[in-house]
């Protein structure tokens, strides 16, 4: 298997739904490790002076169906449970009376009860996934358990995500498709210059459609300060929180910030902070690797395994099956093509859901 990056989808949700099922009693017992932060902010539920007009805010919750990116979203986003919202932020938490973004907010409401906690949450990680997709994919199989009848179920897009705005803008359509096909193969000296050049390139054109000012507020930090800014609109007192990968990071990140505003987090598939990007995708492979082999295991103890009946050979044979992309994409019906690096990415995420 080659690491490839994994983007958000179906079977993240799939496996952030699985493993939430195990996760029940630190969240509803408040079992929380706080991270120590260096600065301590005010106690929990006050505004940071000059973002009162922020923390206050009374969210306008309606139909989500205007969130809607594709007709599986359509359908989803239909359930009359669903409530959707947006909430306004700086988009320079130093310039508060500055530029603004628009926080695109999901939530399933608890039935009314007596043993309500509050809101729960969630960032799917990424970078880049869709929290309101999250959220909305979890709060249907949610609601008969303990998590759905205490909790809010409440997602968001990190600002430059998904159905938040400003959107992070690079490449799009054909540029994309072009993008798709290119698999980066090519480890010579050569390549990774052409590689280099073409990278350098796609963050110009982000640079160039999305703006430096905004490609400059959406850090995790600023995320991070959303989620606080979240926390209050939704008159929680304290942040329950759920994060997977790079959500893990968000959340490390929001205690470090609010340490007296944490009630209770989960981090799953906790980013280490000090270890570089080279590193975490070396390591990253090394996990997609031992998923792909458990899963060659599997399917290798079946007659109609299309990798063969030897697990020792699983990865060998999935190369033969997919390599000749590189030289030679699918056709597809609808005039794209299926490239080397859409079937990697396919295969990675599928491994995110336990077979």
């Amino acid at each position: 298997m080659t690491a490839v990056r994994a983007t958000a989808g179906r079977p993240r949700v799939l496996a952030v739904r699985a493993a939430l099922v195990g996760l029940v009693a630190l969240l509803l017992g408040a079992c929380a490790q706080v991270v120590p932060g260096t600065a301590v902010p005010d106690a929990a539920v006050s505004a940071p002076p000059g973002l009162e007009v922020f923390y206050g805010q009374d969210l306008a919750w309606g139909p989500c169906a205007p969130f809607a990116a594709t007709e599986e979203d359509r359908q989803i986003y239909a359930d009359p449970a669903l409530q959707c919202a947006r909430m306004q932020v700086p988009l320079d938490y130093a310039q508060p009376q500055g530029r603004t973004a628009s926080i695109a907010v999901l939530r399933h409401a608890a039935p009314p009860s007596p043993e309500r906690i509050g809101s729960l949450m969630i960032n799917p990680g990424g970078p880049g996934a869709s929290g309101i997709q999250t959220a909305a994919y979890l709060a249907t199989s949610l609601t008969q358990t303990d998590v759905g009848r205490r909790f809010d179920v409440v997602g968001f897009d990190p600002r430059g995500v998904g159905e938040s705005e400003p959107t992070i803008r690079c490449l799009e359509g054909p540029e994309r498709d072009a993008d798709r096909r290119d698999d980066d193969t090519d480890a010579s000296s050569a390549g990774v210059t052409q590689t280099e050049a073409e990278e350098q390139q796609t963050v110009g054109l982000c640079a160039q459609r999305t703006g430096t000012d905004v490609l400059a507020g959406v850090g995790t930090r600023d995320v991070a300060r959303d989620m606080d800014v979240l926390r209050a609109a939704l008159g929680d007192e304290q942040l329950t929180y759920l994060g997977y990968s790079y959500g893990t990071r968000i959340g490390s990140t929001y205690a470090e910030q609010f340490p007296r505003n944490v009630r209770a987090m989960v981090l799953d598939g906790a980013l280490d902070p000090d270890q570089d990007p080279t590193a975490e995708l070396i390591e990253q492979g090394r996990g997609f690797q031992g998923a792909f082999d458990a899963f060659a295991r599997d399917c290798t103890s079946r007659s109609d395994c299309p990798l063969g009946r030897d697990p020792a050979q699983t990865t060998r044979v999935y190369q033969e099956l997919t390599r000749p992309l590189i030289s030679a994409p699918l056709p597809l019906p609808d005039g794209r093509v299926l490239s080397y690096s859409d079937a990697q990415q396919g295969t990675i995420n599928a491994l995110y859901v336990e077979a």
